[in-house]
């Protein structure tokens, strides 16, 4: 019986993009980081909004992750007011909006979840494997070549 090991590595590099990107894979702990403009001693007057499609919603506000959200099992703020996503889906991708109290400057955080999934059918006689990809965005745009598949040696696929 033949054991089948999976390498993948994912090189993911959008250049020119303004703005915090962050991509994992569904299961990963997520850390999106608060940096709207000077140290922050305390989460007390934070939230973190969240956007994707037709779905908007504080998920954190005062320093108090909403109990109504339904990630609300999964998030925490850190000491330094990031959000942490445990065991992240699919669902968790989208647009996070950091803002402190009344402040005017807002930080975004643009999560991107890749899910990687063998095919029903199992592998080919020469032991090839299909595999499923998706990449949830929040974004629609992808830049030509800005997703790059490499073997284990770094060549490209």
């Amino acid at each position: 019986m033949a054991v089948l090991e999976f390498i993948l590595i994912v090189l993911l590099q959008f250049e020119g993009v303004s703005g915090g990107r962050l991509y994992h894979r569904v299961g990963d702990d997520a850390v999106l980081p608060c940096s709207s403009g000077g140290s922050l001693s305390s989460c007390s007057g934070l939230g973190w909004f969240y956007i994707r499609d037709d779905d908007s919603r504080w998920v954190v506000q005062n320093g108090i992750v909403l109990p109504i959200s339904p990630q609300a099992a999964r998030l925490s703020l850190s000491r330094n007011c990031s959000l942490i996503i445990n065991n992240i889906t699919a669902e968790d991708a989208g647009r996070y909006t950091c803002r402190l109290g009344g402040s005017r400057s807002n930080t975004d955080e643009y999560l991107n979840v890749l899910s990687i999934s063998p095919s029903d059918v199992g592998p080919t006689e020469d032991g090839d494997v299909t595999l499923h990809c998706s990449l949830r965005r929040y974004v629609s745009y992808c830049p030509e070549n800005s997703l790059l598949w490499v073997d284990e040696t770094g060549t490209h696929f």
